[in-house]
């Protein structure tokens, strides 16, 4: 194990053979000072490997027959790192009672390994002496996409909530990760959020949706959403099916089909009411329904997972 160590430091000796025949003496000295860094260092390794099997040994002996470790995305980590981290599991956790799991993008992270070391090394082969067995993931189609859709989960108490966020995520061609987030967060938010029993409760399933979106896609609109100064609400939210059917049935007569002008009335509504509830600078008092000064805080609430008391 010392040879080992000493050949990889062998080019990186402070010394040339030039500088070793015009002052043996000194550079002997500077030999003896890297030949007891390297000793320290094998010692320091050799200390860590010893302390991770003890602890390998608490945990496996306690808890289980064997540990297995889950390590998410590697290709996409820094390419020093992803090495680093490879090179340290082979050298460090080489036990036969560990269970490494690494998911990543194969061709990216050879790529990846390729450009580190140069374009004549063999990053392939260098690769697969990690790796025991490889499993190739396939492409989900559309079926199992369709499984992860808002509509799946939908309940009635919480009907225009995911029928709202549902569109949302369509309309910003959120990626699978960014929507199962957004879907996530969505189920998340307390049941009695959207019982409508009042006009109010519509409104914070939808700004609810509107505020956990953006919280994913764009913090600054968020704030400025959260500050009652966001075009969200008028000029994206009419994009949607969802809403038209939301505007409709708590604003309108409830029919599915109503006036292109009556639909612009409808929503110029909706925008009032944002601007009473988010507007911190807002003296005016709404009338037509009853919102109440807290909304702001029961939507924040509300998407975050909380009940607001």
């Amino acid at each position: 194990k010392i040879s080992k160590k000493l050949i990889e430091v062998v080019a990186t000796l402070p010394i040339s053979l030039g500088e070793f025949k015009a002052n043996p003496f000194t550079a002997i000295e500077k030999l003896q000072g890297k030949s007891m860094d390297i000793l320290s260092l094998v010692q320091t390794e050799e200390e860590i490997r010893e302390r991770v099997k003890g602890i390998f040994n608490d945990i496996i002996v306690e808890r289980a027959q064997k540990l297995i470790i889950f390590i998410d995305e590697l290709d996409r980590c820094r390419p020093s790192f992803a090495i680093e981290m490879l090179e340290r599991i082979k050298h460090y956790f080489d036990d036969e009672r560990v269970i490494f799991v690494v998911s990543l993008n194969k061709e990216q992270l050879i790529h990846t390994i390729t450009n580190y070391y140069g374009s004549g090394f063999d990053a392939t082969r260098y690769l697969n002496k990690f790796f025991d067995v490889n499993i190739n993931l396939p492409v989900m189609d559309r079926y199992q996409k369709q499984s992860i859709e808002f509509s799946e989960q939908r309940t009635e108490r919480k009907y225009w909530l995911h029928q709202l966020a549902e569109e949302l995520s369509d309309y910003y061609h959120l990626s699978l990760r960014d929507k199962l987030i957004y879907k996530s967060r969505i189920e998340s938010v307390p049941s009695s959020t959207g019982t409508y029993i009042s006009s109010e409760s519509y409104f914070i399933s939808l700004f609810v949706a509107c505020i956990i979106l953006l919280d994913i896609i764009d913090i600054p609109e968020k704030k400025k959403f959260l500050e009652g100064k966001s075009a969200f609400v008028a000029s994206v939210l009419p994009e949607l099916k969802a809403y038209q059917r939301f505007v409709n049935r708590l604003i309108g007569d409830g029919n599915s089909t109503v006036e292109e002008s009556q639909f612009q009335s409808n929503c110029e509504e909706v925008v009032k009411v944002y601007k009473y509830a988010f507007e911190t600078e807002s003296d005016e008092y709404y009338e037509r329904f009853e919102i109440s000064r807290e909304l702001k805080q029961k939507c924040i609430a509300a998407s975050n997972g909380h009940k607001y008391y």
